[in-house]
């Protein structure tokens, strides 16, 4: 099965399995609960209330028996990089962080399906995993999944962000995605990536950079 595919069946799964609290005052009580601020604080969607999610739970069982054995096979396969890797807990806190996103953006977020934020949630997890073990080293370790047609391949692979960070990457437009990749983290100058782009796209960051003041 190809990626596409892959990313379909789970993006209709997550559809099914994901409904709106559309009670402000359920979803502030929400936020309260878990210290979370109950606004967007960066993005397009900088000011406004955040959603909130019901996640079926037998739906998300269904989820993650089928998203379990590409999951098992990237963290079976980083073990490469450091035998010390406890597999069962990566895999249990990629579940719980599985189930909080579906929680906090549903099944699409700015754009993003469900299956693109896949690929970032368990290459955070896995780049935390690997640079808490190597926190001594001088060199930091950073673990990024790229087997063809596994599920782990996704245009999200440069992102190593968490929290209110995803909210930045998951709002950044798919047309300027790789332009952002490459000023944050390759270091590309802004006058080298600006050779690269149309006016459309060089119209659309500048907007995109706009929305985050």
């Amino acid at each position: 099965m190809d990626i596409q595919s892959l990313q379909k069946i789970i993006d209709d799964i997550t559809y099914s399995i994901c409904s709106p609290i559309t009670s402000l005052e359920e979803r502030f009580k929400i936020f309260e609960e878990q210290k979370i601020l109950p606004y967007y604080i960066r993005g397009k969607n900088k000011g406004k209330i955040r959603e909130f999610y019901n996640v079926d739970d037998r739906g998300f069982e269904k989820l993650w028996g089928f998203i379990f054995p590409y999951i098992f096979k990237s963290c079976i396969r980083s073990r490469s990089y450091n035998e010390s890797i406890d597999v069962e807990d990566l895999i249990s806190e990629v579940r719980f962080s599985t189930y909080r996103s579906l929680q906090y953006y549903g099944p699409m977020y700015n754009n993003q399906t469900f299956s693109k934020r896949l690929g970032l949630i368990v290459n955070n997890i896995l780049t935390n995993e690997h640079r808490r073990i190597s926190k001594n080293n001088v060199i930091e370790i950073q673990y990024y999944d790229r087997e063809e047609f596994d599920i782990i391949l996704d245009s999200n692979h440069g992102c190593e962000k968490e929290g209110d960070d995803v909210d930045f990457w998951c709002s950044v437009p798919n047309d300027i995605r790789p332009y952002v990749e490459k000023i944050v983290f390759e270091g590309v100058e802004w006058e080298e990536v600006k050779k690269e782009m149309d006016e459309e796209k060089i119209e659309i960051l500048i907007k995109f950079v706009k929305s985050l003041k």
